[in-house]
């Protein structure tokens, strides 16, 4: 529905440099969707692989119907800003 081609998205290991950040806008929950919102400043996300392992100890309290009612009020966010998001370039002439 985003539009996006990342797969893991629920991956919470991520890097990114600076600059892609310091203009961000982050709203509780659009942690979720933060490639999607460092490309719409115009950078580049790419995906690495990583090992996921399974849990060892305890059990963990994330389900998917816990999150889920909130994860798709935020996509529903994140497709507006996206339909409402002005693409435009500054070039310099001199």
């Amino acid at each position: 529905m985003s539009g996006e081609t990342i797969r893991d998205s629920a991956c919470t290991y991520r890097a990114y440099k600076r600059e892609c950040l310091e203009n961000l806008k982050l709203y509780k929950g659009l942690h979720r969707f933060m490639p999607t919102l460092v490309k719409m400043e115009g950078f580049r996300v790419i995906e690495v692989p990583i090992a996921h392992h399974s849990r060892q100890f305890g059990v963990s309290k994330y389900t998917t119907w816990n999150r889920m009612w909130r994860a798709f009020i935020d996509l529903l966010a994140v497709m507006w800003m996206k339909s409402r998001h002005i693409h435009y370039k500054i070039e310099e002439r001199i």
